[in-house]
Formats: structure tokens, sequence, C-alpha cells
């Protein structure tokens, strides 16, 4: 089933893809431009939502977009990015009103597309930059590689 931007428009939506090389990224907007691809199946997003938001963190740090390590204890892993990070995904978040994401946390360690049940590598392959590495990408222009809503 299908579902809608506008839905979302204006919350917190996070969503995830793959790059060239097979890492993941969870991507986050409120106001911004998501590809219409992230809509084509709900049913499948929500699968691939529900899998990284119950995985395990794997690490007890993550770097900083300049590459710094960031070690912590539980304290800010309220928030999206930092459990993504520790999860071994690049995080990546939306300049408000813009088709522009920036790069904000990295992995330690990353999360290979590989390293996932068949399901959600299936799922995944339809989400992917073909012609990106996260690991050397500080922003991402969306509309350069998508149709968006």
């Amino acid at each position: 089933m299908t579902f809608d931007r506008k839905e979302f428009y204006g919350l917190t939506f996070s969503w995830y893809m793959t790059d060239a090389v097979g890492s993941v990224a969870m991507f986050m907007s409120g106001y911004g431009i998501i590809p219409k691809s992230v809509f084509v199946d709900k049913e499948k997003h929500e699968e691939i939502s529900n899998f990284f938001d119950n995985s395990p963190l794997l690490f007890n740090s993550y770097l900083s977009p300049d590459n710094q390590k960031v070690v912590e204890g539980n304290s800010n892993d309220i928030f999206l990015e930092v459990k993504a990070a520790k999860r071994g995904l690049f995080v990546f978040d939306n300049e408000e009103y813009t088709d522009n994401y920036n790069l904000i946390a990295l992995p330690e360690q990353r999360l290979k597309l590989s390293d996932l049940p068949r399901k959600i590598q299936e799922h995944l392959k339809l989400l992917s930059f073909e012609e990106i590495i996260f690991g050397d990408t500080k922003r991402i222009s969306l509309s350069e590689y998508f149709e968006c809503e």
C-alpha cells in the first residue's frame, strides 16, 4: 500500500538508503523533500524502520562529521541520530525547506547491506544511491538523484 508525504510533513520522518559500496544511512526530514520511492510501499517502509529501531546498539561511540570520535554513555541515546550511528548507520539530516541533507553522524564501524537479513536487503535495494559513498560525502542534494515530493 502506498502512502503520502503529506501525512508526515512537519514531523520528523526517517527513512533508510544504501550507497554504492553497500553502506546504510538513515535520513531525517521534517520539511524537506523525500524520494517518491520511499512512499511506494508503507508496509516495507515500516518493516525497515522497525528493524533498525529495534536493532541493538553495536558501539558505545560514533564519529562527528569532522571525524572526531564521540564516546559517551547512554545519556544521549535518546537522540535518533546517536542511536543510528551506534547501530552502524550514517545519518543525514535535512536543511529545512531545501533539498540538501547534511551528514551529522557517522558510525565508528559501518553496517553493510550484506550484514542485514535478506528481506531487509531486498527492500533497501530499491532505495540506493549508485554514485554516492556516504563516508566520502558531507552533503547530498536529493533532487539530483531522485524524483522527490
